[in-house]
């Protein structure tokens, strides 16, 4: 059975009024338009929909109406990660009772230690019910800092796998390589990362985006690839798709230097003309 855990998942803003209290209609009609352009799931009540921001009954409201809102093969994760150890369990436990695919946590904040911050995660896993994902952000959170670290989290039963929000695609292949799930978490190398052997993408993506790289001839590879998994994609499913890119690229470039034939063609008859 494949994993759930693959493809576009955006980070949801959370909207709100001028009350700073939660607006179902509009969160629901923005969830609709993710779905209709093809997004896998979303990722809800993370910074991008500052979720720390919130209370916590208010927090169970927006997962409460994007799991009833998202089909029932979209993949929802909740960010459950709060002030407290006992809210972040109390939101994951309310996350599993509603329905949604898993659960993800920030490392707590404050100057804990690394061994502080593996017994947190320890702690949520075995309390979530669900699968969680470790959120690895080390330049705002640098509790978590480097492969070492973040593999002894991976390890922890129940840890499905990790929010990757860093620019060192290498330590992503080597969680990758270690048969972890890993979301991309930067949006300016998502590409490179699902390249890198990530199984999909988390954060503030704009799903036009990828309808245009579609028209590039980009879309179906990078899609092939996150379902597949990057890098662990057979050898001739990726020729394939390299096969096709370099397609693309073959006819783009005969495009221009038949545009160059012609307006040479037509410099060289004023030419003609002048000179008569």
């Amino acid at each position: 059975m494949s994993s759930p855990f693959t493809g576009i998942l955006p980070a949801v803003v959370t909207t709100l009024d001028d009350e700073e209290r939660f607006t179902p209609a509009p969160f629901e009609h923005l969830l609709d338009s993710f779905y209709r352009h093809g997004c896998h799931g979303v990722y809800v009540c993370g910074q991008t929909g500052e979720g720390l921001l919130q209370s916590a009954a208010q927090r169970k409201k927006v997962a409460e109406v994007a799991v009833r809102s998202s089909p029932k093969e979209k993949t929802v994760i909740i960010h459950v990660g709060a002030q407290s150890t006992h809210e972040t369990i109390d939101l994951a436990r309310h996350a599993a009772s509603i329905g949604a695919a898993a659960v993800a946590s920030l490392p707590p904040s404050g100057r804990y230690s690394f061994a502080e911050v593996k017994e947190f995660y320890a702690v949520l896993a075995a309390a979530a019910g669900i699968p969680l994902f470790v959120y690895y952000f080390p330049d705002m959170y640098p509790q978590v800092s480097g492969f070492d670290q973040l593999f002894q989290l991976l390890e922890i039963s129940n840890v499905a796998g990790v929010k990757f929000t860093n620019f060192n695609l290498y330590e992503l292949s080597l969680c990758a390589s270690a048969g972890k799930t890993v979301f991309n978490g930067h949006d300016e190398v998502m590409t490179a990362g699902l390249l890198m052997g990530a199984r999909g993408g988390i954060g503030t993506v704009r799903p036009h985006h990828h309808r245009r790289a579609g028209r590039a001839g980009l879309r179906g590879a990078v899609c092939a690839m996150a379902a597949a998994g990057g890098h662990g994609a057979p050898r001739k499913a990726r020729r394939g798709r390299t096969q096709g890119l370099h397609a693309a690229r073959r006819r783009r470039r005969n495009a221009r230097g038949d545009r160059c034939q012609c307006e040479k063609s037509a410099r060289h008859t004023a030419f003609v003309r002048q000179r008569r």
